[in-house]
């Protein structure tokens, strides 16, 4: 029996669609990738009331991670590849190869896309040609997901570390170390970096030391994905839940408990938490969100999600009954 802390959230709405495996935010979508056990693997776009926009297809296996970039979709793919999208058109325009194993997260930057998988590597191409520019090695184990700056390259990896690389020399300057299970996923705002793991913890480092600063300990199974946003922290984990932690005081201040399988997908947009779930329900929640924080350019995001178009700030909603309205599969 599960034991949970804290406050309980209540879902303002839901939708049922298909197993969720990732999900990103922009100004005005949600995005969701789908995990194995349908017929077609698809991306779903979303209005931020849970309304279906449009379907794209292309990929035969789960998609792992997405990421938007204007018009732009990019999507990580368990049939080892990456899959660009014009989102006017709900086409493919490029296919990205050259991972030997399923691609696990990604990222874009300016003219460049960086990918990482289950081949322990990290690949570079240009995003122009299609063109592998670069291939990094290094990792002893699978790479989930890769974070890119104006001078650094940042990965995560189930060798137990995230590991900080030169762009220029592509060299590791520093390695971070602390959990003692793989990490899924991490997420960067300011000179903190955070980190999910399979060892039910999530984990705060400076950037500039390497110094492990916190641990949040609450979820009784694997985290899958997380994000910081101003002084609160969301990650969603295998134990059913998602969590929202005050990252000051590093304590858990919600726990969001209505999914009945693997939360794999969050999303923070529109003064609301969205929630994706191998239970096929895509949920919406009302949280209270740290009225100083700004958005950056760039969101990073759980396995290899993310978005260029950074979620407009809005004030939260208010606490209200659950409002459930459930959608049909298309």
């Amino acid at each position: 029996m599960l034991l949970f802390v804290g406050v309980l959230g209540q879902s303002l709405q839901s939708v049922r669609q298909y197993p969720i495996r990732s999900m990103v935010a922009t100004e005005n979508s949600i995005f969701c990738g789908s995990d194995n056990e349908i017929p077609q693997h698809v991306i779903t776009e979303f209005s931020f009331d849970l309304q279906p926009k449009q379907k794209l297809t292309g990929h035969t296996g789960p998609v792992n991670a997405l990421f938007v970039n204007g018009n732009t979709l990019y999507s990580a793919s368990d049939d080892k590849t990456v899959l660009q999208y014009d989102l006017q058109s709900g086409k493919v325009t490029r296919t990205f190869t050259g991972h030997t194993q399923p691609v696990l997260g990604l990222y874009v930057s300016g003219n460049q896309l960086y990918s990482c998988g289950q081949d322990n590597t990290i690949r570079q191409y240009n995003i122009d040609t299609g063109s592998l520019n670069k291939t990094w090695t290094g990792h002893t184990d699978k790479v989930t997901h890769v974070y890119v700056t104006d001078k650094y390259l940042f990965s995560s990896s189930f060798d137990l570390t995230v590991r900080q690389w030169d762009l220029q020399t592509g060299q590791v300057v520093k390695t971070f170390t602390g959990h003692t299970q793989g990490i899924w996923s991490f997420d960067i705002q300011g000179n903190n970096l955070f980190t999910a793991s399979d060892d039910n913890l999530l984990k705060m480092y400076d950037i500039t030391t390497g110094k492990e600063l916190k641990t949040f300990s609450g979820h009784v199974s694997h985290v899958f994905t997380i994000k910081a946003r101003g002084n609160d922290l969301f990650s969603g984990a295998y134990d059913y839940t998602a969590r929202q932690w005050d990252i000051s005081q590093g304590t858990l201040t919600k726990t969001f408990t209505e999914h009945a399988s693997y939360v794999m997908g969050i999303a923070v947009a529109n003064g609301s938490l969205f929630t994706g779930s191998t239970d096929t329900f895509i949920k919406k929640w009302p949280v209270t969100l740290d009225p100083n924080y700004k958005p950056t350019t760039t969101t990073g995001g759980s396995s290899g999600s993310g978005s260029t178009n950074a979620p407009q700030k809005n004030s939260a909603l208010a606490q209200g009954l659950s409002l459930l309205a459930i959608l049909p599969l298309f």
